[in-house]
């Protein structure tokens, strides 16, 4: 989606906003909430039991999403400028004055999965401050009017995506297919629920497949056992459209990756 980022200053002062790389003079981003427990009319009749429920319950209750966020913590896809455009770290805008910049939001989780259609929140920030000029001309110290150093301003929408994009299997399905995997199930009940120490899960994408991780869009859940035992881990990738075991890779004790 196209989007123009535009800022006003309606101040009788010159204000110096805080450009990125390629002049957008504010951030905005969609915020994406992923799938993560199944629905229940979704849900299989019949449900693990001991060490299998043990993880599932881990790792919706413990594991981390991207940049160590919550898992249940919206993703964030940020609009780029669809040209870089000439402006300075610290863009003047002067009393009255306006800036505006093209830019591309791109309204899919990857390459090759869009978003399912529905409501997605916007967000919109900006960093500015005030710019006081002196008797001279010259730039005068911000606390000479006792205004604040630096201001940062947000807000947020909605939007409506429209299509047929297809829905993703939740990451908790995604976690029962792992389970129902014979070589994994065996691997966990060598792995006491004690000495595991932190999980991941992630919607990871490559477009040509790399080291472990498939070519493609998959659920990517990690399990590391690092407490009282020597490090090991298994890491295994579930197709988001399909709900299919993709790959399993596994690092045995004692594993110093």
């Amino acid at each position: 989606m196209h989007i123009i980022v535009a800022v006003e200053n309606a101040t009788s002062l010159p204000i110096r906003f805080a450009v990125d790389e390629c002049g957008l003079p504010a951030a905005v981003s969609a915020l994406v909430r992923l799938p993560i427990k199944v629905s229940p009319a979704d849900a299989t009749p019949a449900q693990p039991t001991g060490v299998p429920v043990a993880f599932r319950d881990f790792v919706l209750a413990k594991a981390f999403g991207p940049g160590g966020a919550a898992l249940t913590a919206p993703i964030r896809i940020q609009a780029r400028a669809t040209k870089c455009a000439d402006l300075p770290q610290g863009y003047v805008v002067e009393a009255g004055g306006a800036a505006e910049v093209g830019a591309d939001l791109p309204l899919r989780l990857a390459s090759d999965l869009g978003l399912p259609a529905g409501p997605v929140t916007y967000e919109v920030t900006a960093d500015y401050s005030i710019v006081l000029v002196g008797a001279t001309g010259t730039e005068a110290p911000i606390a000479a009017a006792k205004q604040p150093s630096s201001v940062h301003v947000a807000a947020e929408g909605s939007l409506s995506v429209i299509g047929s994009a297809p829905a993703l299997v939740a990451a908790e399905a995604a976690i029962e297919t792992l389970l129902a995997n014979n070589e994994f199930a065996k691997w966990l009940e060598g792995a006491p629920s004690e000495s595991w120490s932190s999980a991941n899960v992630l919607l990871v994408s490559s477009p040509t497949g790399e080291g472990i991780v498939p070519k493609g869009t998959s659920w990517e859940i990690d399990l590391f056992r690092e407490r009282g035992v020597p490090r090991s881990w298994a890491i295994g990738f579930v197709d988001p459209a399909t709900g299919s075991v993709r790959s399993i890779s596994y690092c045995n004790a004692p594993c110093d990756r």
